[in-house]
Parts: structure tokens; C-alpha cells; sequence
């Protein structure tokens, strides 16, 4: 008994790694594709868009961010950018009001309630159609926005997700930039079959008018919004070339703040399952 019991929990780790993706991977059925109301190749049209980037005590980085977001390839008039920094109590929020004369908007709030909390009070200033949710350490590569649009052409689609590439992971780190491309062939097909399952919280585009705000308490507010969406009925897709870059965590401390957070966010999906899930 003990025998088969160790084989059968053997068997199910060799499925979750190898099982799974390869049983998508055989998979030849597509899922059907439409014209959305937003995006045409042909006439250009676009869609207002909203970038709300969660940053909290970011004043390292908040700089470097913000000129990254005004290089993004796509129309200016359409395109917010807009910076959740609720609860800083560092330069944060001065460093982006330098910012305002490039139409970068600020939405701050002294006590800290939280990230989603914070995302939740910005959005009811976002103005675009889609919102692109980012955080304040990932940089975003000049197309990166119009490859999330592109697949908004099918009407189905609530949410895009995109491909998150960590940089200088060398070493013993390099294994997180080897699982990102592992994660990023599970999505590309799931995407076929329908839907993906997990997405990338700091490049995640969904439609404004289907946002439903999360509780407050969420930890993995991205996987929240997610299975939300496909609970109700809405595609969730992913789009490869649509890049977010990532350093890898400075420290091990980092890392395992960073994983324990994860986790927790899994285990509290596992207890609301009922609940969440489609």
C-alpha cells in the first residue's frame, strides 16, 4: 500500500511538470476568433488605454519607470499613465508629481490600506477602455501595449496577459528565467484551447467596463481577476510578444519574501475555491 500510495504522488509531480503542458502541447483544437469593437489593422483604430502602475515606496525605480512609460509605442492622446503610490512614505509620490508636466497622474492616499486596496481607489480615475496593470519594477518594451491591444479584436476576450522576461539571471538564478519561458509555453497553449490559467500581474491588460474591483484582502490579485473573467464567461489570452522585463530579486531574503507572498496567494485561492473558480 505504502508502495503504490509513493508511486501514485511520484506520478502526479511527473504530470503537474511534464504531463500537463505535453498533454496541450498534443492538443490540436483552436479557439475561434472574432472582430472586437476596439482595434482594427486596417483602419488603425485604437482604444484609449490606461497604465496603472502599483507603486509602493518605490523611489529607486519610480524615475526609471516612469521615462520608460512615456517610450511606450502608442498614441500619446490615448494613453494615461497613471501611479497608485498609496501609503509611500518615501519620495515616491513627490518623485512622479516631477512627472506631471508629461501627463502622468498620481493617485495617493496617506495610510496605507494595502496594493488593492490602492489599485482599487486609482481605477476610478483610470479613462481608458483597457487598463494595463504594472508595477513600478518591470519595464515594459516599446510595442509592448499594442501587441496587448491586438488581441482585444475578438470580442470575447476580457483580459490579455503578457510574456515576463527577467534579465541577468545568471548563476544559480538563472532556473526563475528558465521557468518564466517553462510558464510561458504552458500559456501559449492554453491560449489555443481557449483560455490560460495563470497570468503576469505587472503586464496584464483588461477591459475597464469589465473590472470588478477585488476585496481588499486579495494576496494574488492578478489570478483573482482571472479566473473572475473566466468565470463569467470572458476569454483571458495570452500575447508572447508583448515583453515585460524584470531584474532578478537583489538578495535570497528578497526572493523568499517575494515566494512566501506567492504561496500564501495560492493557498487562500485553494480555501476560496468554491467561491473563485469557474
Amino acid at each position: 500500500m505504502i508502495a503504490k500510495l509513493f508511486w501514485f504522488f511520484v506520478s502526479t509531480i511527473f504530470y503537474t511538470y511534464l504531463g500537463y503542458p505535453y498533454w496541450w502541447r498534443c492538443s490540436r483544437v483552436c479557439a475561434p476568433t472574432g472582430v472586437g469593437q476596439f482595434y482594427s489593422e486596417k483602419t488603425g483604430l485604437s482604444p484609449s488605454v490606461t497604465l496603472l502602475i502599483a507603486a509602493y515606496n518605490e523611489e529607486e525605480v519610480i524615475s526609471r519607470k516612469l521615462r520608460n512609460s512615456l517610450l511606450i509605442d502608442y498614441p500619446s492622446d490615448k494613453l494615461q499613465i497613471l501611479v497608485a503610490a498609496d501609503g509611500s512614505d518615501d519620495r515616491t509620490a513627490h518623485i512622479v508629481e516631477t512627472y506631471y508636466d508629461h501627463g502622468i497622474e498620481l493617485s495617493y492616499n496617506r495610510p496605507r490600506d494595502g496594493k488593492m486596496s490602492a489599485i482599487n481607489r486609482a481605477i476610478t480615475k483610470a479613462r481608458g477602455d483597457i487598463v494595463v496593470f504594472s508595477d513600478a519594477n518591470n519595464f515594459y518594451e516599446p510595442e509592448t501595449i499594442r501587441e496587448l491591444i491586438k488581441e482585444f479584436r475578438d470580442p470575447s476576450v476580457g483580459a490579455v496577459t503578457g510574456t515576463k522576461t527577467i534579465s541577468n539571471a545568471m548563476g544559480c538564478w538563472g532556473i526563475r528565467g528558465m521557468y518564466w519561458k517553462y510558464e510561458s509555453f504552458i500559456r501559449r497553449q492554453e491560449t489555443r484551447l481557449g483560455n490560460c490559467t495563470g497570468v503576469v500581474g505587472e503586464v496584464l491588460a483588461v477591459r475597464r467596463e469589465l473590472y470588478e474591483p477585488p476585496p481588499d484582502y486579495i494576496i494574488n490579485d492578478d489570478f483573482y481577476m482571472a479566473v473572475n473573467l473566466i468565470r463569467r464567461g470572458y476569454r483571458v489570452v495570452y500575447a508572447p510578444q508583448a515583453r515585460s522585463i524584470e531584474r532578478i530579486s537583489p538578495s535570497v531574503k528578497d526572493e523568499v519574501t517575494r515566494r512566501t507572498r506567492i504561496i500564501a496567494g495560492r493557498y487562500q485561492a485553494l480555501a476560496h475555491a468554491g467561491q473563485w473558480m469557474p
